[in-house]
């Protein structure tokens, strides 16, 4: 019978997947999202569904890319940690660089409204 490998990884071995060329970006991002010791020596098995929240955001936003998705990227964060994310999802906003956000409840205000482009869709419910 085979048994399924566990993974011992850090979030801070995890984070350091994601952005190879330069290891000063990831502690830039963690301090940007609120990621601190306790989080970044952990395991992800061991984080709050916040923790979690936090640190997909950093990875997702570590990688190189040219646009990125978020699908609900605040949904389990206290009002002050949107605060820290929505600057660093902003932080990436670049040339040619475009940010997707998807929101059940839209919270506007947290983001720059000169960087948002709001395009509402309505779903019917039968």
């Amino acid at each position: 019978m085979h048994q399924q490998k566990t993974s011992q990884e850090t979030v801070r071995d995890i984070l350091a997947h994601h952005s190879r060329r330069n290891p000063y970006k990831i502690m830039e991002m963690c301090n940007m999202v609120g990621i601190d010791d306790a989080i970044l020596y952990s395991l992800p098995s061991q984080l709050t569904k916040s923790g979690i929240q936090k640190v997909k955001i950093a990875a997702a936003l570590l990688k190189e890319a040219d646009a990125y998705v978020l699908d609900e990227p605040s949904s389990y964060l206290s009002r002050k940690e949107r605060l820290r994310v929505a600057h660093a999802i902003v932080s990436v906003i670049g040339p040619n660089k475009y940010i997707i956000l998807f929101f059940f409840t839209l919270p506007l205000r947290i983001y720059p409204v000169s960087y948002t482009h709001l395009r509402a869709h309505e779903t019917c419910a039968d």
